[in-house]
């Protein structure tokens, strides 16, 4: 799971402000100095969502205000590209129409699954 945060450092007290499920504001005490910020919002993530951590990792924004954390939860397995088959990446293929007989490629991306077997193909058209 990804989380954007937006730090504030040299505060007096230390905070932790969720904007919304993927989003938090966080106020620390430590100085932009050598890590020490970054460090200080680790440890206030993970003590806020209860989790070691080790299992919060800065992706983006080392030395920037706006960061992005990949935050592993209990029972989820992240999946990346890299561990996706090729063949499955949205970039390789387009979905075809669900209607038989037009002929015509959808322009959506993405898998697609034909859900519409029992309808006449004039409803699965109408559906889409």
């Amino acid at each position: 799971m990804l989380i954007k945060v937006k730090v504030t450092t040299n505060s007096k007290k230390e905070e932790v402000i969720q904007k919304s499920p993927d989003s938090f504001q966080i106020k620390v005490k430590a100085k932009p100095i050598e890590g020490q910020a970054n460090k200080a919002v680790t440890e206030a993530l993970a003590s806020f969502l209860k989790l070691p951590i080790k299992k919060i990792r800065l992706v983006r924004g080392s030395k920037t205000r706006n960061k992005l954390f990949e935050v592993e939860l209990h029972g989820l397995t992240p999946v990346t590209s890299a561990s996706t088959p090729s063949d499955l990446l949205p970039s390789r293929f387009a979905t075809a129409n669900l209607t038989e007989g037009t002929g015509r490629k959808s322009k959506r991306r993405g898998l697609s699954a034909n859900t519409f077997d029992a309808k006449s193909p004039k409803t699965s058209h109408r559906m889409r």
